[in-house]
């Protein structure tokens, strides 16, 4: 009674209309921590594991603490960036026509190609050094200089012979001296 008072009196509020207090710290613990950069390392969604242990938190609030804390933001990336290489290896599976069990499947073949096509492009995302479309760009010019060089080799050859403007004329430069 004494905190619902002392709510009441810093915010001018009644007790009814008083929010509870929210819990400022990690919205998770460090075996969540580990739980969650395991499950994604297999190459599963965090959504997946929402679904199956509702005691995790939102993933809103774990992208907040992660952003704040880098070295754990890191590690999340590469747990999902691990978690390609199982992830490609199914994909690899239903292209191949088989289940995840390993049996052959009767799945209808556009839904086998949207899978096999959203796995790849997650996968180009998620660990882009490895799975994603490699842009190469090939820039070959030939420049030509020799009509260049010998343009310049002419003018260095009229200088060596004293003809400046090309008419072959040297100038003679003559000092008269002053008649006093």
């Amino acid at each position: 009674m004494a905190q619902i008072e002392k709510d009441f009196i810093m915010t001018g509020l009644p007790e009814w209309m008083v929010p509870p207090k929210q819990h400022h710290g990690p919205p998770y613990t460090d075996h969540q921590l580990e739980a969650i950069f395991a499950w994604l390392a297999e190459g599963n969604s965090y959504a997946s594991l929402k679904r199956k242990d509702p005691t995790m938190p939102k993933h809103g609030e774990l992208m907040r603490f992660l952003h704040k804390n880098p070295p754990l933001l890191e590690e999340y990336y590469s747990a999902q960036a691990a978690g390609m290489e199982p992830l490609t290896d199914a994909g690899l599976e239903r292209a191949q026509g088989l289940d995840r069990d390993g049996t052959p499947s009767m799945d209808d073949i556009n839904r086998i190609r949207e899978e096999v096509s959203y796995i790849k492009w997650v996968a180009g995302k998620r660990a882009s050094n490895r799975y994603g479309e490699k842009k190469q760009i090939d820039i070959t010019t030939r420049l030509d200089l020799s009509g260049a060089m010998s343009d310049a080799e002419k003018r260095i050859e009229r200088l060596i012979n004293g003809s400046i403007n090309g008419d072959n004329d040297p100038r003679v430069i003559e000092h008269m001296p002053d008649e006093d």
